[in-house]
């Protein structure tokens, strides 16, 4: 029986074997239906993305720059490792200017600050910097001069510069589940860029004011042979709001006004019940917190709370009774409170005195009479 089901199945096999053979020789013999051994198989092409899955066009680079990048052949014995980003105040015509750091950098409408790329790699065998700063400090480590350099190449790396800045102006509470969205635009390109805190996507307020009013964050990119680096971008999240990683930029008005820091929260959403983290990592704030970090910022000592925990601490704040304000007084209307910012000079509070103050909207000034007659006025006590 085992026999004779062994004859049956060669009897079947055989012929398919015999037709599989002849099928190769007659491929074998046909030089255009064979594929060359030194050409790979085209590859097929994904089918393109929906509309609303396409990533947003980047900013392409300029000819020039694209003319003088660095091929892999040029690098010779530089091999890229890391890219981070420095700042540093700047005045011009200075004689020498401080340490380029990554601290958040607080400056005045009448200061300049500039941004370093700054490239950590290996070079014939030694680790180095190559930036256009010439004095560094990384973390807490100031970098020895023998190891800051200048791009030695003629060829340039390719870096751009981008703005980390919120796409919309209003949120509550935001947390882990309940992220701000954040948008990288297009900057500049260099090593060295002025730091630029205008924002594309809230309101600019300042269009008139060269650096900008408030504050922004940065990343830079670098293309280099093959090598993509880049520092923590729009996707650096930490409990909702922008990573401290990130490299940001302030800058504010300097007339000794108690109402001045208020401007350091600028281009940040309002945040319906903002943390104290967040507010004083400018990542948002609600009304009452904005008045509470500009007097923390001011030098006074208290901690966050609502608009009506400000008016029921009668032992900082006293009740302005006699209708005399000042600049910094706290207008408490309807649960909302903002700061004076600007008195036209007679000591009475008119419809077109100014106030800055944010209720689900970025932070922004608007006179007296569009932000309500208040019902409680609020002074700081001197102690």
């Amino acid at each position: 029986m085992k026999k004779s089901n062994a004859r049956y199945a060669a009897l079947i096999v055989a012929p398919l074997v015999v037709a599989g053979v002849a099928v190769y020789l007659l491929r074998s013999s046909d030089g255009a239906t064979r594929e060359p051994a030194h050409e790979a198989a085209p590859k097929q092409r994904p089918a393109p993305p929906r509309r609303s899955q396409r990533a947003p066009a980047q900013p392409q680079a300029p000819a020039q720059e694209l003319a003088g990048a660095c091929a892999v052949a040029d690098l010779g014995g530089i091999r890229p490792l890391r890219l981070s980003i420095v700042t540093r105040k700047e005045k011009a015509g200075a004689a020498a200017h401080p340490v380029a750091d990554q601290r958040p950098k607080l400056a005045r409408l009448t200061e300049e600050v500039y941004l370093y790329a700054v490239l950590r790699a290996r070079h014939n065998g030694k680790v180095v910097h190559f930036t256009a700063a010439d004095r560094v400090r990384l973390g807490r480590r100031r970098l020895p001069a023998s190891k800051v350099k200048a791009w030695p190449l003629s060829c340039k790396p390719r870096i751009r510069w981008f703005k980390v800045e919120p796409t919309h102006n209003n949120y509550s509470y935001v947390k882990r589940s309940n992220p701000i969205a954040y948008a990288e635009t297009a900057l500049g390109q260099g090593w060295r860029v002025l730091a630029d805190v205008h924002p594309s996507h809230l309101d600019d307020q300042f269009k008139k004011v060269k650096s900008g009013v408030g504050v922004m964050r940065f990343k830079a990119t670098m293309a280099l042979g093959d090598h993509q680096l880049s520092t923590p971008g729009k996707g650096a999240l930490h409990r909702g709001g922008v990573s401290k990683k990130l490299v940001r930029v302030t800058h504010r008005p300097h007339t000794g006004k108690i109402s001045d820091y208020a401007f350091e929260l600028f281009n940040t959403p309002y945040i319906w019940g903002s943390m104290g983290f967040q507010v004083e990592g400018q990542i948002g704030v609600d009304c009452a917190d904005l008045m509470v970090y500009s007097l923390r910022r001011s030098g006074r000592k208290l901690g966050y709370t609502w608009s009506k925990g400000l008016v029921a601490d009668r032992r900082r704040f006293a009740r302005v009774k006699d209708g005399k304000v000042k600049v910094g007084d706290i207008l408490y209307h309807g649960r909302h409170v903002g700061m004076l910012h600007e008195e036209n000079g007679n000591g009475v509070l008119d419809n077109n005195d100014k106030v800055v103050h944010t209720l689900f909207h970025e932070p922004e000034v608007l006179t007296v009479k569009k932000f309500g007659w208040p019902e409680v006025v609020l002074r700081w006590r001197r102690r």
